[in-house]
């Protein structure tokens, strides 16, 4: 069966050393598994918070919208409005919701327009005629700016931030 060979130059070499790195132990597995859910996780959250800063959109969590202390406003106060930023500002929105809701007003959005150039100047959109007690308080709240009865936004007010915003 097997047949006698003359030796070479390969019976001379030495045998092979078998394994040449360390046993991993299960601890060393668990370690591994932990430190790439760690790096899993830090690479998500760098991603979130990253394209929602390029993004550039406003995000207002609705618990920060609850004020503890419960304070009666009035009907005209508890009527929807979105604020919406037309200007190249970073944060407009934002804050002018803000000082809205300390002022008692029920902001259920702020967001940016992105018009294609910034709008010059401020105005106020109702759905209908119904809301005209609720926007002249909310003038006295923001400032003077024109008011129009338009369909072009769903909410019953609508601000809309121009360039002449102070």
């Amino acid at each position: 069966m097997s047949q006698k060979f003359p030796s070479d130059e390969f019976d001379s070499a030495p045998p092979h050393g078998g394994r040449h790195r360390a046993r991993r132990t299960k601890r060393d597995r668990v370690l591994e598994f932990l430190r790439i859910m760690a790096v899993a996780a830090i690479f998500g959250f760098v991603a979130l918070f990253g394209l929602r800063i390029a993004d550039g959109s406003v995000v207002i969590n609705p618990a920060d919208l609850i004020d503890p202390s419960p304070v009666a406003t009035s009907s005209v106060k508890s009527t929807p409005v979105t604020v919406l930023d037309g200007t190249s500002q970073v944060g407009l929105a934002s804050k002018v919701a803000h000082e809205l809701l300390d002022a008692g007003w029920n902001v259920i959005t702020a967001d940016n327009l992105n018009p294609a150039t910034p709008l010059a100047e401020t105005k106020i959109y109702i759905t209908s005629k119904d809301f005209d007690a609720a926007t002249k308080t909310l003038v006295k709240t923001l400032g003077k700016y024109s008011v129009e009865v338009s369909g072009q936004y769903a909410d019953p007010i609508t601000v809309v931030l121009g360039d002449d915003y102070k």
